[in-house]
């Protein structure tokens, strides 16, 4: 058991507060028992009452074709599309628009667009990238360069969410959002924001050591509960999250649905074997225990095969 309490990449102070870190929950397996079952139990226990979407979660979501070169026009033929493929009845599909609709030239009213989504008898969902930060915010209130390195070279400002100015700035992404008529909020990059690097090359040590939150006093899993507790104060219970690139762990029992693996593609489809059927393969067992696991989009574009996908 490796329990990591830092805070940033240096030792959280603590002070005088005396810190619950684990649990440590064990299962014994019955003899015969399937694995998949096993398992299945066994996240059940370490998490008793998750927080589940009330209905299937299905529709589309625009990356995985558009690439981020999307309209408004080209979003509503798309449901157009999917309310011919649907079912009828009360369960509906989703209709989420992902990264480029920022552009007010292809997208000129976001309420609008999810009004004519919900015409169709479909739901509303909108991508937000909370923590992504512009250049005029000022600097106290966004995270070190320092947590992707020393003297490594990036773009990236993000707002700190142990400064309250910094926490209340982000969250206004996902009520505008929810202000706007989306009722399915996909929030992305808070991890990679948060400690500088993706999962995969974390390993050992989350994030580079030297550097540390502007509140040096609660450890990097209590920032990041804090952190997701807020992304669903701000989007409201009605809301459904799915959470991208989140910590399964601590966001389990927060957010209704979240990624389980990296991207699939529409480009590659060793991508798509490896972290779409692969993160299957590995983390069914957290499927509505932890959460409604997403392996990500079944992806449509020429280069894969129809076959494969």
């Amino acid at each position: 058991l490796s329990i990591d309490l830092r805070n940033g990449g240096e030792a959280a102070d603590l002070g005088k507060r005396e810190l619950h870190a684990c649990t440590v929950v064990t299962r014994m397996g019955r003899s015969g028992e399937e694995i998949g079952h096993a398992g299945q139990q066994f996240c059940r226990q370490m998490c008793p009452d998750p927080r589940l979407p009330a209905h299937a979660l299905f529709g589309v979501n625009d990356w995985n074709y558009a690439y981020g070169r999307n309209t408004a026009e080209g979003i509503l033929r798309g449901a157009d599309l999917i309310v011919s493929l649907s079912p009828v009845g009360n369960v509906r599909p989703h209709v989420v628009i992902d990264d480029g609709w920022q552009d007010a030239s292809r997208f000129p009213s976001m309420s609008r667009l999810a009004e004519q989504i919900r015409s169709r008898q479909l739901r509303p969902g909108l991508w937000v990238r909370p923590l992504r930060a512009e250049a005029t915010i000022p600097e106290s209130w966004l995270l070190p360069d320092d947590r992707f390195g020393r003297g490594s070279s990036h773009n990236n400002l993000a707002f700190d969410p142990t400064v309250p100015e910094g926490m209340a700035e982000a969250m206004k992404a996902v009520r505008t959002a929810v202000q706007w008529g989306y009722e399915f909020i996909k929030h992305d990059f808070t991890t990679y924001e948060l400690f500088g690097r993706w999962g995969s090359d974390m390993h050992d040590q989350i994030t580079a050591p030297g550097w540390h939150f502007h509140d040096s006093s609660r450890t990097n899993a209590e920032i990041v509960t804090d952190l997701y507790r807020a992304i669903r104060l701000a989007a409201g219970d009605r809301t459904t999250i799915l959470g991208c690139n989140t910590v399964g762990h601590l966001a389990a029992g927060i957010f209704e649905s979240q990624r389980i693996g990296d991207d699939t593609s529409g480009r590659e489809w060793e991508r798509t074997r490896r972290f779409g059927v692969n993160s299957l393969a590995h983390r069914m067992s957290q499927h509505r225990t932890f959460s409604h696991v997403d392996p990500d989009c079944v992806a449509i574009k020429s280069p894969v095969g129809w076959k494969e996908t």
